[in-house]
């Protein structure tokens, strides 16, 4: 494998789409506006699982088959770790959500599936979050819960709808309504959970079992930084971590 250094423990890829980037709000008009998690994925997990290597390449504004290509013809990795929004459910234009479910995103999910469980050991999803946090229609609930079940009945572990949400809850949604802001706490405390799912994902069958469909948490995103960060996260169970 290029580039990974001898000796580490686990090997982390981290894929994703838009929602592993962020908006950095106010600064100079030449300041770079979109950041991502890349130097928080490297840190937390050095903190949390030891000495390991982390792979961060995601494919912003690409569709899902886009995110599939960069896993099937990248490297193997004992544990990926993969965020989508699922640009196929938006408007590339308008950036609004569909009408309708894409006719071919569940095959498209399928084959994502596959690329993730024949380039790693073990693996996990967090997709989208509320519509309600993003500000949009609730069939756009509908359509994540529907993604999120076409994974686990491929075998792919999905972030529970609620633990989800829970963290969302504690995040702050950029002016653009398409990004997180750029909150050094706030991405500390989404590195930090991921963590912790992982754990939790070390017993296989968490995050496998189908949701029902359609269902979103009920909030106003918040639009400014909250003083005095919460610690209350949501927390998974965790258990010892299997030997991938």
């Amino acid at each position: 494998m290029v580039g990974v250094p001898e000796e580490v423990g686990i090997k982390f890829g981290i894929r994703g789409d838009n929602l592993l980037q962020l908006r950095h709000e106010g600064g100079s008009a030449s300041a770079k506006k979109i950041r991502n998690f890349k130097q928080d994925f490297e840190g937390i997990f050095w903190e949390v699982f030891g000495k390991c290597y982390v792979d961060f390449s995601i494919n912003p504004n690409q569709k899902v088959r886009d995110i599939t290509m960069n896993i099937a013809t990248g490297d193997l990795w004992d544990v990926m770790a993969v965020g989508l929004g699922i640009q196929d459910l938006v408007d590339p234009n308008s950036w609004e959500v569909l009408g309708q479910y894409p006719p071919s995103l569940d095959d498209d999910l399928m084959q994502l599936a596959l690329a993730i469980k024949s380039k790693s050991k073990g693996s996990l999803v967090l997709l989208g979050g509320p519509a309600s946090f993003w500000e949009r229609p609730p069939r756009f609930d509908s359509f994540m819960s529907r993604a999120a079940n076409t994974l686990r009945k491929a075998g792919v572990q999905v972030v529970p709808g609620e633990s989800a949400a829970h963290l969302f809850e504690q995040m702050t949604l950029a002016n653009d309504q398409f990004h997180f802001s750029n909150i050094d706490d706030q991405k500390a405390k989404f590195v930090q959970t991921f963590a912790l799912w992982l754990q939790a994902a070390s017993d296989p069958t968490w995050g496998l079992a189908v949701e029902e469909e359609g269902r979103g948490r009920s909030r106003s995103p918040r639009r400014n930084p909250v003083a005095g960060w919460s610690n209350q996260v949501s927390q998974p169970q965790v258990v010892a971590p299997r030997p991938w």
